[in-house]
């Protein structure tokens, strides 16, 4: 077991399968592991462009009378490079679109709305990473909230990972 499970066996297939999904796919810099890359890989497949912009995806269902306050801490936030994409998940409920239109006319072009049919929250999810532009990528519900500073100590630029610190 520690022969086919160790770190130093598995670490560098996961390195091979990331690089051989980054060349057949949309490019990112990173897919986030738990174990983590080594720096020497992280810095090898990350794009310049991209550098340390983090994607914020929110997956929706009918959670119109909290995504207002679930944005406003999202954009009181220190970590400035990022983008926002609300992941529509087909919502029904009139107060819920009604929030989103509010939402296109508050933000503009500082969030993203993809509107996808109702096929749930794993799906909404992977939807919204597919569509992810950012070098990390952190999922917030549409009723959860963020401290200001919480990107800020999460995102670990040496790594490329979100982890939590401090």
């Amino acid at each position: 077991i520690r022969t086919y499970c160790s770190p130093e066996t598995v670490i560098p297939r996961r390195v091979e399968h990331y690089r051989s999904m980054l060349e057949n796919h949309r490019p990112r810099a990173l897919f986030p592991v738990p174990n983590g890359i080594p720096r020497s890989v992280a810095s090898a497949l990350r794009s310049d462009s991209r550098r340390n912009r983090l994607s914020i995806v929110i997956p929706y269902y009918n959670l119109g009378d909290y995504l207002e306050e679930c944005l406003e801490s999202i954009f009181r936030s220190s970590y400035r490079d990022r983008e926002v994409l609300i992941v529509n998940d087909g919502s029904t409920e009139a107060a819920s679109l009604e929030a989103l239109d509010r939402v296109r006319e508050k933000y503009g072009d500082e969030v993203r709305i993809v509107t996808t049919e109702n096929r749930g929250l794993p799906v909404a999810r992977n939807t919204g990473a597919e569509k992810a532009g950012g070098e990390f990528l952190a999922f917030l519900d549409a009723d959860d909230l963020v401290e200001p500073d919480f990107y800020e100590r999460a995102v670990d630029e040496d790594t490329g990972f979100i982890v939590v610190k401090g």
